[in-house]
């Protein structure tokens, strides 16, 4: 029968855990590890098989990237339908614009309000490192992992809440409505658009007599104008 393994048996490996354990801990031992990770870590980074990413100037490039390539919102309106006036009219929330910021277009039978608002705070953004300060910041990483570069200084917006980039809001109108039919007013952040109901084409023509058929004889005369006309 073999015998029991005992813990006086098992030991010898717990105490040889222990003393790894203990070595590792050891801060020769720990900035030996620390300088061959390092090494191996700035080699990659030669090679191009890792890249050092600061997430502050991560969120700097992503903001920067979108004002590149902006997203597309539509701002908010109020469509005014007032039976008794001839136009109607579209109210837009676009604060902090200019009337250079904007334009008021029709294409294929739609009123087309664009523009584009730009954040104040992008003005002070830096610039993305050049490839030479990328290959100094490698080198340092071989004795110190976190880079400190000139992007950890950049404008950063914990709470982005506010809407910036490009805005279109499209309104289909009746036909034959020109850009010279249309306008618009901007005052304290509101942009005030008014159109036709009718073009005025439409309008004129409804408005003039219809033409006689040239040799067309006269209505006759009714027998109660007739015997008006009489007496």
């Amino acid at each position: 029968m073999n015998p029991k393994m005992t813990s006086k048996q098992r030991s010898p490996a717990g105490s040889l855990d222990q003393t790894t354990f203990d070595l590792l801990r050891h801060p020769a031992v720990a900035q030996a590890i620390n300088r061959a990770a390092n090494m191996k870590l700035l080699q990659a980074i030669k090679e191009g098989r890792l890249q050092i990413v600061d997430q502050r100037m991560k969120a700097a490039t992503a903001l920067s990237t979108s004002t590149t390539r902006p997203i597309k919102y539509a701002p908010r309106m109020d469509l005014i339908d007032d039976p008794r006036s001839p136009n109607f009219s579209a109210i837009f929330e676009i604060p902090g614009l200019r009337n250079s910021d904007i334009s008021v277009q029709i294409q294929e039978g739609h009123l087309i309000v664009c523009g584009e608002r730009r954040p104040p705070y992008l003005q002070t953004i830096l610039p993305q490192p050049s490839p030479q300060d990328s290959e100094v910041a490698s080198k340092d990483a071989s004795e110190h992992m976190e880079v400190d570069n000139p992007a950890s200084q950049a404008v950063r917006v914990p709470v982005q809440e506010l809407r910036f980039g490009t805005f279109q809001r499209n309104i289909p109108i009746p036909k034959g409505i020109k850009e010279k039919d249309v306008s618009a007013s901007l005052a304290d952040g509101m942009l005030t658009v008014t159109w036709p109901r009718l073009s005025p084409a439409v309008v004129s023509s409804s408005l003039s007599p219809p033409a006689r058929m040239i040799g067309s004889a006269s209505p006759p005369t009714s027998a109660v104008t007739a015997g008006t006309a009489l007496q």
